[in-house]
């Protein structure tokens, strides 16, 4: 129960803007511990902004949003205070947050934050570049509006790395709009050393 009531946290937490939210430099940002360097336009989608919060909640890292006219991307590199984290899918821990963050979807419903949510694919392993992620899609009505998500979680370089896409469109071209953001954040990964 604590590992949903967390996991919502983190899904809220751009609604709510808890955390120090750092300005934008015109060459995007650096996620120094990964050696991720987060575009300020990637796959069609321009940053929004990045929000620390680990200042104010120490394992919840830092939180990016990209978006473009049509959706809003999420990214989260955070560590749950866990001393190690194995890249890939398959851990433990991957497999345990990537639970707690789906249960913490459905308790948005329970809520009322979600409308008449219905999961499409509770949960499979996509490869996005070389690195496995788990996967789960989903649609709910929020403010009015259908939308299509998608929730990406993997472990990379000791950290969790969550991607939340939503988007108000369905179908082809909101599937060529996620693989095209998906692509560019692959290629972003494979041009990052390994050390």
């Amino acid at each position: 129960m604590k590992r949903v009531i967390l996991t919502v946290i983190l899904i809220i937490l751009p609604v709510l803007c808890l955390g120090e939210t750092l300005t934008t430099p015109a060459s995007g940002y650096l996620h120094s511990p990964t050696g991720i360097l987060f575009p300020k336009d990637l796959g069609g989608f321009q940053l929004a902004g990045v929000t620390n919060y680990e200042e104010t909640n120490p394992g919840y890292g830092i939180g990016l949003r990209y978006s473009n006219e049509r959706a809003k991307i999420d990214v989260y590199l955070y560590t749950l205070r866990y001393s190690s984290i194995p890249s890939g899918a398959q851990s433990l821990s991957v497999k345990a947050e990537f639970k707690a963050a789906v249960n913490a979807i459905s308790e948005l419903e329970k809520r009322g934050s979600y409308l008449n949510l219905e999961i499409i694919v509770p949960e499979e392993t996509v490869l996005i570049g070389k690195h496995g992620f788990l996967h789960a899609r989903f649609t709910h009505f929020q403010e009015g509006f259908l939308n299509t998500s998608h929730l990406y979680l993997t472990g990379y370089k000791n950290y969790l790395l969550k991607i939340r896409i939503t988007s108000l469109l369905g179908g082809e071209e909101n599937e060529k709009m996620v693989a095209d953001f998906l692509k560019a954040f692959s290629n972003l990964l494979e041009n990052i050393p390994s050390n």
